[in-house]
């Protein structure tokens, strides 16, 4: 047990973001509420999965929209 919380508290990590400036990504995600996260990441240069955990800081989540489309 005693390993498995030395690994445990080797492993985490609460540095900042290093190449997504947040407050760059909040503006992006006011002006662009639809992009998918692949383009955001496009556009920031850097990967998905970055801006996936970038947003996830932000507390930011789409959220699913009750109304039926209009076709």
């Amino acid at each position: 047990m005693k390993v498995f919380m030395t690994r445990l508290i080797c492993t985490t990590h609460n540095k900042p973001a290093t190449k997504i400036d947040m407050e760059a990504l909040a503006q992006d995600v006011a002006t662009y509420p639809d992009d998918y996260q692949y383009e955001r990441a496009q556009r920031f240069g850097v990967s998905a999965q970055g801006i996936r955990h970038a947003l996830k800081r932000l507390r930011v989540s789409r959220k699913k929209n009750t109304s039926a489309s209009q076709s």
